[in-house]
């Protein structure tokens, strides 16, 4: 069972992305693929699976540590 505050953080983190998104090329600044590309290089298939691993650990990281922090 899915607690109700993990949901509103994956909603929170697309919504933020996508307005963010516009934000950032607006004001000249690299968006997180582009960082990504910039890090890893051309895009292939393993740096896509690198990509999608720091991507999924960066999300999981985000949804289990702000409740900790709240708590304190």
């Amino acid at each position: 069972m899915m607690k109700k505050y993990s949901l509103f953080y994956i909603f929170s983190i697309v919504i933020g992305i996508s307005i963010m998104n516009g934000t950032l090329e607006w004001l000249n600044i690299p968006t997180y693929d582009r960082l990504l590309e910039m890090i890893l290089g051309k895009p292939n298939t393993l740096n896509r699976v690198i990509a999608i691993t720091i991507t999924g650990v960066l999300i999981y990281i985000i949804i289990k540590g702000v409740p900790k922090l709240k708590k304190i």
